[in-house]
């Protein structure tokens, strides 16, 4: 008798916690919405943290710029006057931009002062104006969670850039070595005249335009899409897991790779040298593509689209169904699955 009084007043008490956090929180929505005069409390309201504007003005020449900080975004702008740094952060937080053996680093730092329970809404940013005259070098900018804009107005002799969650996006003629790496972020690339061209994230999108590369480009990510406009390259690499790949009105000269599991690969209106694609179950398609040697390996993706010039084809499946043109000319195209279909023609 006496556990069952027990367990009906731990239901009891149970019912009274649920109901009170409903109440609590109808009302914490209703006074954040505000009432019809628009008062109200605003999310703002539970920041413990203080945002000042900080300006810091480097005296010297230099070549090379630098940015590293945490959180806050990066964006860089072109000035005909003074380099100069703006920047919205913690007040807690500290900005210096120092030149040295050519060098302007810009850096924001923690102060050493202990601080609990930090809860902070507004945006932070580092805005850095660059005299065109004054560098003529690399830039380098690395943060973790901030976005990183790079406008079209700059030229740089190599480029490295690199943030966890924020995106990427740079329309800057950078030449050099040229490198964005993200986790989460998304990196966007356009513009760029480079020797080589490196990308790598994990569940962002890459996206290449406008690009040209003497060397190589090497892309790669997870589960993000790479899109891939009017590139120009010695040869392209790219690797991924379960993101698909579209290339489209490009030119590769030597060798076009791709290595997959589940994503799709979608070449169209382009050429290269040879094509290699190893894919698990990911699609092939083609569209007004042509290579002079054109490899696929898959298990049970369909292989299908239309080439610009006949080849001497060599399938070879175990269940999938096959219809190829005849063979014509002297390039090849070998494709070798397990139980995807293969479906091939000639533009005409």
């Amino acid at each position: 008798m006496m556990k069952k009084q027990y367990k009906v007043a731990i239901l009891a008490g149970v019912f009274c916690m649920v109901v009170g956090l409903l109440i609590a929180g109808g009302a914490f929505a209703s006074s954040c919405l505000g009432n019809e005069e628009g008062k109200g409390i605003s999310i703002d309201d539970f920041s413990n943290v203080n945002y000042v504007d900080v300006t810091a003005e480097p005296v010297g020449t230099y070549e090379n710029v630098t940015v590293n900080t945490s959180a806050e975004d990066v964006r860089l702008y072109l000035t005909d006057g003074k380099t100069r740094v703006d920047a919205h952060i913690d007040e807690n937080r500290i900005l210096t931009a120092d030149i040295s053996n050519d060098n302007l680093e810009i850096k924001i730092t923690e102060n050493s002062k202990i601080r609990l329970s930090l809860i902070g809404y507004e945006n932070s940013y580092i805005n850095v104006y660059l005299n065109k005259a004054d560098f003529k070098g690399s830039l380098t900018v690395k943060t973790s969670s901030g976005n990183i804009e790079i406008p079209k107005d700059f030229t740089f002799k190599g480029m490295t850039l690199g943030s966890s969650s924020g995106d990427i996006v740079s329309q800057c003629t950078a030449n050099g070595i040229v490198t964005g790496v993200a986790s989460s972020g998304k990196v966007e690339i356009s513009n760029a005249d480079a020797i080589e061209i490196f990308v790598d994230t994990t569940s962002g999108n890459i996206r290449l335009e406008n690009c040209k590369s003497s060397k190589g480009v090497t892309i790669g990510s997870s589960s993000g899409d790479q899109i891939i406009r009017n590139l120009t390259a010695e040869a392209f690499s790219s690797e991924s897991s379960s993101g698909d790949l579209k290339l489209a009105d490009s030119n590769i000269k030597g060798l076009l790779e791709r290595s997959v599991s589940s994503g799709e690969s979608e070449f169209k209106d382009s050429v290269s040298d040879s094509l290699f694609v190893k894919s698990t179950s990911g699609d092939v398609e083609f569209e007004k593509f042509d290579a002079h040697n054109i490899n696929i390996e898959t298990s049970s993706g369909e292989v299908e689209g239309t080439l610009l010039s006949g080849k001497i084809f060599d399938v070879d499946t175990t269940s999938g169904d096959v219809q190829t043109p005849h063979d014509e000319g002297t390039d090849k195209c070998t494709v070798n699955t397990t139980s995807g279909d293969v479906e091939i023609k000639i533009k005409d």
